[in-house]
C-alpha cells in the first residue's frame, strides 16, 4: 500500500518546523496578553490603595509668606500724601486688595448675596489699602464680615455656587493675613531700634503731661486665623453644610490653616453630601 493510500497527507519537515512555530509564537503572544493584564490590574489596585491612604492623610497648602522691609513700609506711609503718579506705583506694588471678600451689595451676584452683604457689611469699607494701620482695619473688617457671613442663611451652603463663594473668600482671607504677619513683624523690627524707643518714650511723656493715653497701635493675635473664623467653618461642616470635597481635588488638597475644622466629624447631613 502506497503512503498516499493511507488518507494522510506527507508534510515535508519545513511544514512541521513553520507550523510549531506558529504555535509557539502564538503561546507567547497568550502569555504576553496575560502578564498586561495583570499589571493592569496591579496598576488599579495601586491607585485604589493610594486613593484610601490620601484620604485619610490629606494634603496641605498653606500662604505664601510675604515680606516687607524698611523701605517698602515708608513708601506705603508716605504714599497717602504723595504726588498722584507716585501714590499710583506704590499702591501697584504694596496694596492689599480686600474687595473680593468685602464685596459691596451691589456688586454681588445673587440676591442671596446682596442680603448677606447688606447686613453684614453696612458701611462702605476701603478694600484697597497699604501696608500699616490701614490693613489692620481691613482685616478686623473681613473677620467680622466672614464671622456674620457664614451664620447667616447658612442653609444656602447647600447650593454649590454659595460654598464656592466662600470658599474663595476664606482662601483670599488666609492670604491677606499673611500680608498681615508681614506688617507686623516689620514693624516690630523697626520700634525695638534705639532711636524708635526713644521717641516713642518722648511721646508717651508729653500725652501723660496733657493728661492723655498714647494709643499704640495692636498687633492681631498670633492664631494664624481668628478663632472666630475657625468656629464658624467647623460649625458649617459638622451641620453637613460644608465638606472636604469642596475645596478641590476630591478634598485631598486642603488649606492648611483651615485643617482643622475641616477634619470634623459631621453629625448631621443637612444638605444631603
Amino acid at each position: 500500500m502506497s503512503d498516499s493510500d493511507d488518507g494522510y497527507e506527507k508534510q515535508s519537515l519545513r511544514e512541521i518546523y513553520e507550523k510549531s512555530r506558529y504555535e509557539t509564537e502564538d503561546d507567547d503572544t497568550s502569555r504576553n496578553v496575560d502578564v498586561f493584564a495583570f499589571r493592569m490590574i496591579a496598576g488599579v489596585v495601586a491607585l485604589v490603595v493610594s486613593w484610601v491612604i490620601y484620604a485619610s492623610v490629606p494634603i496641605t497648602h498653606a500662604g505664601a509668606e510675604v515680606r516687607y522691609n524698611p523701605v517698602q513700609m515708608a513708601e506705603a506711609a508716605f504714599s497717602t500724601g504723595a504726588t498722584e503718579e507716585n501714590a499710583g506705583d506704590a499702591a501697584l506694588s504694596l496694596s492689599m486688595d480686600f474687595s473680593r471678600i468685602l464685596t459691596r451689595a451691589a456688586m454681588e451676584n445673587s440676591d442671596v448675596m446682596r442680603h448677606v452683604a447688606s447686613k453684614c457689611l453696612p458701611e462702605e469699607v476701603p478694600t484697597l489699602v497699604m501696608p500699616g494701620g490701614s490693613a489692620m482695619r481691613a482685616f478686623d473688617k473681613a473677620t467680622d464680615y466672614l464671622d456674620c457671613a457664614m451664620r447667616t442663611q447658612a442653609q444656602r451652603f447647600c447650593n454649590l455656587s454659595e460654598r464656592q463663594r466662600l470658599i474663595e473668600q476664606l482662601i483670599q482671607y488666609r492670604d491677606r493675613r499673611q500680608n498681615v504677619l508681614a506688617v507686623v513683624a516689620t514693624r516690630r523690627a523697626l520700634m525695638s531700634s534705639r532711636m524708635a524707643q526713644r521717641q516713642l518714650a518722648g511721646m508717651q511723656a508729653v500725652a501723660e503731661a496733657s493728661g492723655e493715653t498714647l494709643a499704640l497701635p495692636t498687633d492681631p493675635g498670633t492664631d494664624t486665623i481668628s478663632p472666630r473664623i475657625l468656629r464658624g467653618v467647623t460649625y458649617l461642616v459638622e451641620n453637613g453644610l460644608l465638606a472636604r470635597s469642596d475645596f478641590g481635588f476630591f478634598g485631598l488638597y486642603l488649606p492648611e490653616e483651615y485643617l482643622p475644622a475641616l477634619m470634623t466629624e459631621r453629625t448631621v447631613a443637612t444638605c444631603g453630601f
